[in-house]
């Protein structure tokens, strides 16, 4: 759904950037820019006092009527596992006229997970079930995804959905050939769009939650399983793989087979799928975070703990037995209740922020000591582009923050953890009043830099 900023393309961020402020058809407020490239950008907007989306897309590009006809079909869908589209028209900004469509804001998606871990067999369940119930509703409305992958597997609250802006109808000419990702059917780069290309890429989404590799493939040869992978879910991945679209299973075939291989847990309550799978993947992030600030703190810790936390369940019957309290994973560490309350102060040359030494920061700055975050590197290579998160901060006449709070939260609730952490262990100049400052962040595979702004209060 969301189109992150490519890496380096400062310029195209800084086109996109000059429409902050404005409305669109004076209802969608443009917030944020959360990404962009040459073809379309997505701005944080708001919908009836909500968080949403918005697209914009040039007029003037060669499919715009054709995406605008797709996006106006796709908003009559409603399904819970696919992100609703609120709103779709033509409006201009400035001498500029744009197309464009509101949709549900997402706070998370599949690909912030798997940098940090694989998923478990139970987890796979959970993902597979919401999903292939929304491919099995899209067909049956006459339309392909076309876009599968980690990243348009997205969370919002508690529900598990698809990303709904892309999608294609089946033998129509597939306007985004020659643009295609990893988890992209082989037929997609001559144009060819069909269902049988969301069951190829359901096939490579499964291997690499499960792997956190891509299965590996070359032009001509079917894609290699990879034996490991457990089952029921090998032999679903295999039959989603075949070059040939006329091979892969079809989605009823593929369900029977989960159902088959899979029966639901009988746990009491039921729990949805797609609640379950967000307490499951989305929370450990934040668990990881902290995880992460106490060993640096206190290597030791690690030590401590690693005979006494099981390791994230491999089978369902593993969780069926487990304790209600152990269901929610933390990355094969300790779970957020045992962290210590107050670790040891982390050394400021490494782990999840770093200090600058004051002698960098120029003397009438206002500046003590500037605090950015490190980012582990697996959670770099989820970064495309430049991501950006502002905090305003609070300081109090000593030169401490004294509070701080987000004035643009950005795409990734994980990545603003990291900038409120760092913000929050600034330090100023006294002064004989309160002041603020705001801080913008930005995230890039590099690393992380800030640019300091003094606010009038």
């Amino acid at each position: 759904m969301i189109s992150v900023l490519m890496s380096g393309e400062t310029g195209r961020a800084k086109v996109w950037d000059r429409w902050l402020g404005q409305s669109v058809t004076g209802k969608f407020p443009l917030r944020q820019c959360l990404g962009g490239s040459d073809q379309s950008a997505t701005f944080l907007t708001e919908r009836e006092s909500q968080k949403a989306t918005i697209k914009l897309i040039p007029a003037g590009s060669a499919n715009a009527d054709r995406q605008l006809a797709l996006w106006s079909s796709a908003a009559l869908l409603s399904h819970p596992h696919l992100i609703r589209l609120f709103d779709v028209g033509r409006c201009r900004l400035g001498n500029s006229e744009f197309i464009f469509v509101v949709m549900e804001y997402a706070e998370e998606n599949l690909a912030q997970v798997l940098p940090l871990r694989a998923l478990t067999e139970v987890e796979a369940r959970d993902l597979l079930e919401p999903t292939l119930e929304a491919l099995a509703y899209l067909h049956q409305q006459g339309f392909v995804h076309g876009r599968l992958k980690p990243s348009n597997i997205l969370a919002v609250k508690e529900q598990l959905k698809l990303s709904s802006d892309g999608l294609s109808r089946p033998g129509e000419p597939y306007q985004g050939a020659g643009k295609n990702s990893a988890c992209d059917a082989p037929e997609r780069a001559r144009g060819q769009i069909s269902p049988a290309a969301d069951v190829w890429s359901l096939g490579v989404t499964l291997v690499e939650a499960l792997t956190q590799h891509l299965p590996p493939s070359n032009a001509s040869a079917e894609p290699v399983v990879p034996q490991k992978l457990p089952e029921p879910f090998r032999e679903i991945a295999s039959a989603c793989l075949h070059r040939d679209p006329r091979q892969r299973a079809t989605l009823t075939a593929i369900t029977a087979k989960l159902k088959r291989a899979l029966p639901a847990p009988d746990q009491g309550a039921p729990e949805s799928h797609d609640a379950a799978l967000r307490r499951r993947l989305i929370l450990p992030i934040v668990a990881a975070f902290v995880i992460i600030a106490v060993l640096v703190a206190d290597p030791r810790f690690l030590h401590r703990t690693q005979k006494l936390v099981p390791p994230a369940p491999a089978r369902p019957e593993q969780r069926k037995a487990r304790p209600k309290a152990e269901q929610s994973l933390t990355l094969n560490a300790p779970e957020p209740s045992r962290v210590p309350a107050k670790p040891t102060p982390a050394r400021p040359q490494s782990g999840d922020a770093r200090i600058a030494e004051t002698g960098n920061i120029p003397p009438r700055s206002g500046i003590v000591a500037r605090v950015l975050p490190t980012i582990p590197e697996s959670a770099r290579k989820t970064i495309e582009g430049t991501l950006r998160v502002t905090i305003r901060v609070h300081v109090d006449l000593s030169g401490n923050v004294a509070s701080a709070e987000f004035d643009s939260v950005g795409p990734s609730s994980y990545f603003a953890r990291l900038a409120m952490q760092a913000a929050k262990k600034w330090k100023f100049r006294p002064a004989p009043e309160p002041r603020d400052w705001v801080l913008r962040f930005g995230f890039r595979r590099t690393g992380a830099d800030v640019t300091p702004v003094q606010a009038t209060r």
